[in-house]
């Protein structure tokens, strides 16, 4: 559902298909592991697609909150 969401706002902000499917393929299969002191843990995947942190994923959910309340307003007026 995050990546229907992300795409429609995406295109209503008249993002270049290329871009949109950059930005899809950096949150894709990403992999991360933990450091101990008895060393890293095994790769485990990343489920979460806004990735706290990130100023990319700050400016998708601005973007995409944007197109969403845009999107309400419209039906109510």
């Amino acid at each position: 559902m995050y990546d229907n969401i992300m795409c429609w706002a995406l295109e209503k902000h008249k993002v270049p298909t290329k871009y949109v499917t950059l930005i899809k393929n950096t949150y894709d299969n990403v992999v991360t592991s933990i450091q101990t002191n008895d060393g890293n843990t095994d790769d485990f995947p990343i489920k979460i697609r806004l990735h706290q942190w990130s100023t990319l994923s700050s400016y998708l959910f601005a973007l995409m909150m944007d197109e969403v309340t845009r999107d309400i307003q419209g039906d109510i007026i």
